[in-house]
């Protein structure tokens, strides 16, 4: 995947250390963050006690505060193996900057199948698996569209991604509907607006521009007909 199209999506992605949160169920954090936990769980119930507590009542306390922290490392858990299994199964995409073996001077897409045997480090964002180490690791949903969070900088070859995702914001602004045109329409549509040809070597053929339109309007909403 070209360099241009995996910073978009890195930029528009959630640090690894943040994702397990930001794409669970919107309940089941609700529910994690008024969990009281072992602090809280003793806190609340050592009011309810006496000035005097006796030590099975201490005891009792110190077991249901073990029991709540347990369960909120249960939860949080549950979490991060659901959404390593939605990477496995190539419904978010994770970036990062690969380390090992070798370095990579931008964030690079992170295989699908990596993630049957990643080892995550949650604090770090930090990700290794099979011999191959990334940081910086982000977490994206491909699904929705991407948003350039950078400015869009003069166009200097015509192939620039900052050119492209331009032009296809400007034809979106002048009202086209590329969720309803062939995609062959779409890209004809893109080179007419960047005033270049289609031709070899210059970034602007279909199969390149379709990417960027999946990027801006969201993963399968482009009609496949020609």
């Amino acid at each position: 995947m070209p360099s241009a199209i995996s910073r978009l999506i890195w930029d528009n992605g959630v640090p690894l250390s943040d994702a397990w949160r930001h794409f669970a169920d919107p309940a089941i954090i609700a529910d994690l963050e008024q969990s009281p936990g072992f602090i809280g769980t003793i806190a609340a119930e050592m009011t309810d006690l006496k000035a005097e507590p006796n030590l099975s009542s201490i005891v009792e306390v110190a077991t249901k505060a073990s029991a709540a922290l347990s369960r909120k490392h249960e939860i949080e858990s549950d979490l991060k193996d659901e959404l390593l299994d939605s990477l496995f199964n190539g419904e978010l995409t994770a970036t990062g900057y690969r380390e090992a073996p070798s370095t990579s001077p931008a964030p690079v897409v992170i295989a699908a199948a990596d993630f049957d045997d990643a080892e995550p480090n949650w604090t770090a964002s930090h990700l290794s698996v099979n011999g191959k180490r990334y940081g910086r690791v982000r977490i994206t949903d491909e699904r929705k569209p991407i948003v350039s969070t950078k400015p869009v900088r003069p166009m200097g070859r015509p192939g620039s991604g900052n050119a492209i995702m331009a032009a296809i914001d400007n034809l979106i602004a002048d009202g086209t509907d590329f969720q309803n045109i062939p995609r062959s329409i779409a890209c004809e549509l893109i080179r007419e607006k960047l005033g270049q040809p289609r031709r070899t070597g210059n970034g602007l053929t279909d199969i390149n521009l379709a990417k960027y339109l999946v990027l801006k309007t969201g993963r399968k909403s482009i009609s496949e007909n020609t």
